[in-house]
C-alpha cells in the first residue's frame, strides 16, 4: 500500500530528505543531485520524476517501502 503522503504530487523533496537517512541514501541510488541541492524545498517529488525520467511507479513504491519501515 502507497504511503498517502507519497500520493500527493506536490511533496518536498527537502521534507523526505530530513525524514531519514536511508531516504537520503534512496535518493543517491536512484542517481539525482537532490541531496545538497539548495532548490530541494522547492522541488516536489513530481518534479524529481520528470527531470531525472523516472519510473514514476517503481520510484514511488520504492521510497513508500523505505517510508513504512521507518514507521
Amino acid at each position: 500500500m502507497m504511503n498517502d503522503v507519497l500520493a500527493v504530487p506536490d511533496t518536498r523533496v527537502e521534507d523526505l530528505l530530513k525524514s531519514d537517512a536511508a531516504v537520503i541514501r534512496f535518493f543517491i541510488q536512484q542517481q539525482t543531485a537532490c541531496v545538497g541541492c539548495y532548490l530541494a524545498k522547492f522541488c516536489t517529488l513530481e518534479d524529481v520524476i520528470n527531470t531525472y525520467k523516472l519510473n514514476e511507479q517503481s520510484f514511488l513504491s520504492e521510497l513508500s517501502k523505505i517510508i513504512s519501515q521507518k514507521s
